[in-house]
């Protein structure tokens, strides 16, 4: 048994805490120390891990020691807000630019418009 409001690790390095598809998201969940594999087949049958990541496979998934969100790609991270009023700065690595999904438009009158973050 591994995770549980105590944050129960597995014993041995080579394991991981397998928590259930679904499960990445709940408060305390109990997993099962599982022993990280060690080889995979190439089967492309993609899953979003719990840390956000999307796998080829749940074999994949394990052999990093990642459980298991849902079947399937990893939806893309929503973008994150920037500029605006309250000129809100983006992390170093990422820059600001207008948001082409609103109507607010700086170069056309759009005063105080806010902004996503992108990859410099």
């Amino acid at each position: 048994m591994c995770g549980t409001i105590q944050g129960l690790i597995c014993p041995d390095e080579d394991q991981y805490c397998d928590f259930g598809i679904g499960q990445c998201k709940v408060a305390d969940a109990q997993g099962i120390c599982k022993t990280k594999p060690t080889i995979c087949t190439g089967e492309f049958n993609p899953v979003c891990g719990c840390d956000g990541k999307t796998y080829g496979n749940a074999c994949t998934a394990a052999t990093e020691g990642i459980s298991i969100d849902h079947p399937g790609e990893c939806a893309p991270p929503e973008p994150q807000a920037c500029g605006g009023i309250a000129a809100i700065p983006c992390p170093d690595e990422e820059i600001c630019i207008d948001d082409p999904s609103d109507d607010c438009d700086p170069k056309h009158g759009g005063a105080d418009c806010s902004g996503i973050c992108i990859a410099k």
